[in-house]
């Protein structure tokens, strides 16, 4: 985890969530993460790919802009 972390840091990014999760019966791990700011997703696939085990898949997938609507009222519901 240290040299995943290592390259969103030097890129100035700031890592707000992250999940792990280990499948014992395929021995695979599992990492997600959510980090904020800009990007170049090949890039960073590259870099990625450099410092995990051969064979590892990565894949960054940019989160969608959330549509949000708020109502507000003063009338009593």
């Amino acid at each position: 985890m240290g040299a995943v972390a290592n390259i969103f840091a030097s890129m100035g990014l700031n890592i707000v969530a992250m999940r792990e999760h280990v499948d014992t019966i395929d021995n695979r791990f599992f990492l997600r993460l959510v980090v904020a700011g800009s990007i170049d997703i090949l890039k960073t696939e590259r870099q990625l790919e450099a410092v995990l085990p051969p064979g590892a898949a990565v894949k960054i997938s940019p989160q969608a802009e959330k549509k949000i609507i708020v109502l507000v009222t003063k009338d009593y519901h």
